[in-house]
């Protein structure tokens, strides 16, 4: 039976590191394509939920009954990382090549595609002062408010930090519809390394952009 929001508690939190395992899941469930990867799928979303929380100064999820349903990491202050952020990318970075978040023949390749979809985008959005770093909801509570409701309180953060305006990166296999709803603008369409990688096809990545 599909699960529903209006008989249950929904709250929201800042994120705490006891989410890290339920994080990881609901990303794995958004991206099965991830298994082309590694068969071990949440080993991995847990180092890239880790790498993501490493360029997030914003972290909030949404629970229902006790469990996170939702959650939003976003970019308030653009700033290059840290020593500590530094040794912690290292580490997962070796780690991912050294087969610990599951074995592959194809890692370094994918890692390159990776990097090089990552690189695009920072440069592509550079003139913009806010980013949607990562954004994931359950999909049983998909279509009842909760993926609106974690923008607009980071929507609303980021105006009270006086920025003007926010990005995010997402792709053809994404829900890249809902943020057109949502009043996003698509400001650029590139060739999207990791995703052309993991779909063996070529493949287009988006850049959104929303005014404050």
């Amino acid at each position: 039976m599909k699960r529903g929001s209006g008989a249950m508690d929904i709250h929201y939190r800042p994120y705490v590191h006891s989410d890290l395992d339920r994080c990881a899941a609901l990303a794995a469930e958004a991206w099965p394509i991830a298994s082309v990867v590694s068969h071990n799928t949440h080993s991995l979303m847990k180092a890239y939920v880790k790498s993501s929380l490493l360029f997030s100064d914003y972290t909030e999820v949404c629970c229902a009954g006790g469990e996170v349903i939702g959650f939003l990491f976003g970019l308030t202050h653009k700033k290059l990382p840290g020593f500590k952020a530094r040794l912690e990318l290292d580490r997962l970075f070796w780690g991912f090549l050294a087969g610990k978040y599951g074995p592959s023949e194809r890692r370094f390749r994918f890692l390159v595609s990776f990097v090089l979809t990552l690189l695009k985008v920072e440069l592509l959005c550079l003139r913009f002062d806010s980013e949607v770093e990562l954004f994931v909801v359950d999909t049983e509570y998909r279509g009842q408010g909760i993926g609106r409701s974690l923008v607009d309180r980071f929507v609303e953060h980021l105006r009270e930090e006086n920025k003007r305006t926010l990005y995010l990166y997402t792709n053809m296999v994404s829900n890249w519809k809902f943020y057109e709803r949502y009043g996003f603008i698509k400001h650029r369409e590139f060739y999207d390394n990791q995703l052309s990688f993991l779909r063996g096809t070529k493949t287009h990545g988006y850049i959104y952009c929303y005014r404050l």
